[in-house]
This record gives C-alpha cells, structure tokens and sequence, in this order.
C-alpha cells in the first residue's frame, strides 16, 4: 500500500465504509458508499462529551470525516434525525436514508401470549453515559418503588451506574446476541431515557421482542418507536413523565398487550435485515452503473 491507497482486490467493484475509517487505508479506484451511524458533531451532544472526546472528534474525526464525505459518490444515513444532523454539520444534502436492520427469523422474538410480571420488570441496554441517561434511572425506579423492577447492562464500558435503588438488578456482562434476546423476552418493556441516539439499536430490539419501549422523545428515536402505538416517547429528562408512562402500562394489561404486538409488526414492517440489504444491494448496483433512479429516496427513509 502506499499513501495513495490500499490495492483493490480483483472482485471488488464498490467499497462501503463506516463515516470514521481514514481515507488513506482505502483504494482509490473504485465508487465509495459512506454510511454515518451517529453524528458526534451535533451541537446538542457537546454538554455530553468529555473533553478529550470533544477534542478528539473536533480535530481528527471530523477531518476524517470530511475527507470522506467528499471523496464518496453517495453517502447514508441510518435515520433522517442523523441525515438532517449531517447536512447541518458538513453541509451536504444528497443523503440516502437506510434504516438498520435486525435478523427478525433470529433469537429477538416474542413470548407466547402473557400477563405482565408482578413485580413489572423493565429493562435498560446500553453503555454507562450520560448521553444514553443513565443517570435518570435512579430517580425514575426510585419514584415506581417495589411494584417495579429494573435489569440492566452497563455496556462495554463495565462502570456502575451509580445510586440505584434495590429494585434494580445487574445483568451478567455478555456480548452474546442470545442472551441479550433472552433478557428481553423476559423483561415486560423497555426503559430508554437516552437524550442522543443515531439511530436506537436497543429499542429496536427490544420491539423485535415484543416488548413496549418507553423512551425520551429526542434525537432518532421518534422514527424507531410510534408514540402511543408501540410504546410511549416522554420529554427529555422529564422523570415524573417516565414514571406515569410505565405505570400506565403496568396498570393496563389491554394496553401492554396491544402495544408489545404493535411493536413486533412495526419492526417486521420498517426494520427487517433483509429490508436494509436489499436496499444497499441496489445502492451498490448504482453507484456501479452510475444510475441511482430505482435507488431509495434521497433524504427519507423507506
């Protein structure tokens, strides 16, 4: 390799990266697909972010990024929150909206047809940070009492989240796709305070599961969770607003019922796997032939 480039392989025609991989370690000959995931850039995730991360994306990713971006024949965007962030931060426009996908044949299914638990068992999956809002789970389980029960994970960062109450409980560390799935079909609904999500992995596959996902009304998570159909979007940061959300649920069986299986056909309709490969399989077509006309539309997602 030299500066110029990595050497092509002799079967590859297109090459598809993640926003952050440098530029220099890619060929130069063939079409480039870009896809962001998160945008580290938007002015509401700062507050959230250290100051060696700030430092960090401000000077080398964002470079990288740039880079990218221009070098790239189409670029895309995992929701429209992300796409709308993107053009505000790089200035571009032309941006495909994919929505990720889950494996809906896979282990994220529903049980059989129950009654909540008693005490009501919610679930959070995700990494210790601020952003995800972590530190608003203490006081929501706090005010639900001992009628309710938290399991969580801390993620790949393994820090503790700090004063929780005795009704939550700590899920073993595992990175296996499984047992995430079996956590979940054994919790009643998601809990899901994140103030900044790219897309929202985690209540996707809590959906998938058939589990009702009470969530903070900001940043993607408006396109992955349907208020009121398949579970419920608070103001951010509102505790008392969470609270009444999951007792409502807890409260109405009628209700968590109908909602866990509005769920699981939300994301049979809109974020199946093969969905999402389809529609990358006929951007690479594309940018092959230089005829993005039967591609997905530019700016929403499909």
């Amino acid at each position: 390799m030299d500066r110029s480039g990595a050497q092509a392989p002799r079967w590859a025609n297109v090459v598809h990266v993640n926003s952050w991989f440098p530029l220099q370690f890619l060929p130069q000959s063939l079409p480039m697909i870009v896809t962001i995931h998160h945008n580290v850039h938007d002015s509401s995730l700062k507050s959230h972010l250290s100051l060696s991360q700030r430092i960090y994306h401000r000077y080398w990713i964002k470079r990288v990024e740039a880079r990218l971006l221009d070098r790239a024949i189409r670029i895309v965007a995992v929701s429209r929150f992300t796409a709308a962030s993107v053009a505000r931060t790089f200035g571009v426009q032309r941006m495909h909206v994919i929505y990720n996908g889950i494996r809906l044949d896979g282990p994220y299914q529903p049980e059989g047809h129950r009654c909540p638990r008693d005490p009501f068992r919610l679930i959070y999956v995700g990494n210790c940070s601020k952003r995800k809002g972590v530190d608003l789970l203490g006081p929501i389980m706090r005010e639900l009492g001992k009628n309710f029960e938290l399991r969580y994970t801390v993620g790949l960062r393994r820090k503790t989240i700090p004063q929780l109450p005795n009704n939550c409980v700590p899920l073993k560390k595992s990175s296996s796709t499984e047992d995430v799935a079996r956590a979940l079909r054994q919790s009643d609904a998601m809990l899901f305070p994140s103030r900044m999500e790219g897309f929202g992995l985690a209540p996707l596959e809590a959906m998938a599961c058939g589990l009702p996902v009470v969530a903070a009304r900001s940043s993607a998570l408006p396109q992955v969770i349907e208020h009121g159909v398949t579970g419920v979007l608070c103001p951010q940061d509102d505790t008392y607003a969470f609270v009444e959300a999951v007792r409502q649920l807890a409260e109405n069986p009628n209700l968590w019922c109908l909602m866990g299986r509005e769920a699981r056909l939300r994301a049979e309709r809109l974020f199946d796997l093969k969905q999402m490969i389809d529609l990358y399989v006929e951007l690479y077509r594309a940018s092959i032939s230089n005829d993005f006309s039967a591609c997905p539309s530019l700016g929403s997602g499909r």
